[in-house]
């Protein structure tokens, strides 16, 4: 009994995040070496833009070890843009889809707009 309901404890996570719920989680602890920051992408671009425009976007910020994780954040996720978040150079760079918008208070504080290195806005 224990043991199913884990099981669909994590498969309702693992929905959740897949589909841009969550909240953003550096994968580097603040203050170590390794912390780079994150860059917060919103606007049209994101959530109405086409694949091609946004990789291109992403692969120019994505150069070296130096730049910091990106989180997305739009109103909807198009299946390429999940592909594209899944992809080896996107994993390599924390490329991180949220489900959101930037009026709302709730889900700024859920991907830490307030302790951006950057963020860019408009239209990619």
């Amino acid at each position: 009994m224990f043991f199913s309901s884990a099981a669909g404890d994590i498969l309702s996570m693992a929905a959740t995040v897949s589909g841009g719920g969550g909240a953003f989680r550096p994968k580097k602890k603040k203050l170590s070496p390794e912390d780079r920051g994150h860059i917060l992408v919103v606007g049209g671009g994101v959530s109405g833009g086409n694949r091609t425009s946004i990789e291109c976007f992403l692969r120019m910020l994505c150069r070296d070890s130096t730049t910091p994780e990106i989180v997305i954040m739009g109103d909807s996720i198009s299946d390429d843009l999940k592909a594209m978040c899944k992809e080896p150079w996107a994993l390599n760079f924390g490329v991180q889809f949220f489900k959101g918008s930037c009026l709302k208070r709730s889900d700024l504080n859920r991907v830490k707009a307030g302790e951006t290195s950057m963020v860019s806005g408009g239209s990619v």
